[in-house]
């Protein structure tokens, strides 16, 4: 049709609206094994994690500041329909025998992340077809401040868009979490 816009209908933002604060919270990172949780819904929001046993819930692990972040693309195919590639990538700078193992015992399990971005919203991957480790990178450094670390990406494939977590308030989700890690890393 001529004249038509892409924009036509698309409401522009203001000065006023807030834009997202890009990264994620270096120590607000939850990992679990997607079968041993349940994940409760209200609407499109997850609101609740329910725990098989009391021996299973968060592994939380802390990374380097600044390296770690989600992202997930639409991937659609003619005549098999779409699909979200949902990926987690961060550095850890421990290398605590803690998180080395930690990080060696996701290698081959179907995980559920939940991040907690630093403008406030706390995003859940692999509710709908897991995530699993697919790279992991470690070195010993050659000169003073060469990084030690290990960097290391989750990803896997999900039947649509990684959703939010939230309660009541960004404090009551953060406490919501914390309340069920059962490791730290």
């Amino acid at each position: 049709m001529a004249g038509c816009k892409i924009i036509a209908g698309i409401t522009l933002p203001d000065c006023a609206d807030k834009f997202f604060e890009p990264g994620l919270k270096k120590q607000d990172i939850y990992f679990a094994n997607r079968d041993e949780v349940t994940v409760g819904f209200t609407g499109e929001v997850v609101t609740l994690f329910t725990f098989d046993t009391i021996y299973s819930g968060f592994l939380s692990v802390d990374v380097h500041k600044d390296t770690s972040s989600w992202g997930e693309e639409l991937v659609t195919a003619t005549n098999a329909g779409s699909h979200y590639t949902q990926t987690f990538i961060a550095r850890t700078i421990n290398k605590s025998q803690a998180t080395i193992t930690s990080i060696e015992n996701m290698v081959d399990t179907d995980l559920l992340i939940v991040v907690h971005e630093k403008s406030g919203r706390f995003i859940v991957l692999g509710i709908s077809g897991g995530v699993t480790m697919s790279e992991d990178v470690s070195g010993s450094g050659a000169a003073p401040g060469d990084d030690t670390g290990t960097l290391f990406t989750v990803s896997g494939t999900n039947g649509g868009k990684a959703p939010t977590f939230f309660v009541t308030d960004e404090a009551v989700t953060r406490a919501q979490i914390e309340a069920q890690v059962i490791a730290d890393a």
